[in-house]
């Protein structure tokens, strides 16, 4: 043994056995940003720097990082960016800036965190599809955007382990947030309202769950805490069957103002439980009394939809200590 930490004394000496190279902050303009991705280092910070808008880029493709020492770019509350498609990254952080459009497949282990994406075009027939999507992903963190003007705001499609909390998203067409086959997750803390004018013939949700043929079903999702306005539209809701449902969804402490009858619906979740939510009508923006409407199975209490439209009040009894 007395051999071994000599030859690795040796090696140290040498400098055989440096130590990792510590974390870098490197700048990058529109002109620079692909050599500059390329070129940094896990646990570096890029800085997207300047006053021009930075183009379409695909440097963070086939980027894998550790958790612990992530990549970070940071637009540092300036930096304007276009829209990005990427494909099979992990260990990124984004922040700090505003993108015309962001869809992130094959990710994990990511954070976007303090951004803006917003479209200029507006929700409305025919614009942008979504403003922030992630397509196959695991450990996915998303805190505190701003996006506006699509016709879904943030889509998560098979991810494994996500949260969206303290966000705002407004002007849509259609869906707030979209969760297909996905699994535990948490969305919460979360205003979601101003949605564009209604076409006939949109299906709106607020937050809409859904599973996906031949796809274990969504599953273990807290969604806590919201602000919804959703004129012409639903709040919460998972209520398709047909592909098998969902398991173990959670809805609770969400203040919603709908326009449709579901303002939590949750009639295709096995082993649901809707607690503490309050559930208005859209003044100017309903077509039925809205309700909460849940599986025979489903533990529910502290839950109150107002009267509207000549049809009375909806209220289960208070929630007992211990409710899950």
């Amino acid at each position: 043994m007395r051999h071994l930490f000599t030859a690795l004394g040796g090696l140290l000496a040498a400098g055989l056995l440096a130590s990792a190279s510590p974390a870098a902050t490197v700048f990058a303009t529109p002109s620079t940003l692909d050599a500059t991705v390329r070129a940094a280092a896990c646990g570096d910070t890029v800085i997207l720097a300047g006053t021009q808008p930075f183009g379409a880029s695909r440097a963070l493709a086939g980027r894998l990082c550790p958790a612990n020492s992530p990549l970070t770019l940071d637009g540092q509350g300036r930096a304007q960016v276009g829209a990005w498609y990427v494909t099979n990254l992990a260990g990124v952080s984004l922040k700090g800036a505003t993108w015309a459009g962001l869809r992130l497949d094959a990710a994990s282990d990511l954070s976007v965190t303090d951004i803006a994406v917003i479209s200029a075009f507006g929700g409305r027939p025919g614009g942008p599809p979504q403003g922030l999507a992630i397509n196959g992903g695991r450990n996915i963190t998303l805190a505190r955007l701003n996006v506006a003007g699509f016709q879904t705001g943030v889509a998560l499609v098979r991810v494994d382990g996500f949260s969206l909390t303290d966000s705002l998203i407004t002007d849509m067409a259609a869906d707030g947030v979209q969760v297909a086959a996905a699994w535990r997750g948490v969305i919460a803390a979360n205003t979601i309202k101003d949605f564009a004018p209604f076409v006939v013939g949109t299906h709106r949700d607020g937050i809409q769950l859904r599973p996906l043929a031949g796809v274990t079903p969504t599953s273990d999702i807290v969604i806590a805490g919201n602000t919804l306005s959703v004129p012409w539209g639903q709040g919460i809701s998972l209520t398709d069957a047909s592909a098998g449902g969902g398991d173990r969804i959670t809805v609770s402490d969400n203040i919603l103002e709908v326009g449709l009858s579901s303002g939590v619906g949750l009639s295709a979740v096995r082993a649901a439980v809707a607690r503490n939510n309050t559930i208005t009508n859209v003044p100017d923006g309903s077509q039925w009394v809205a309700r909460f409407q849940l599986a025979a199975d489903a533990i529910h209490c502290g839950n109150t939809a107002a009267a509207w439209g000549g049809k009375p009040a909806q209220a289960d009894g208070a929630c007992a200590a211990g409710t899950p």
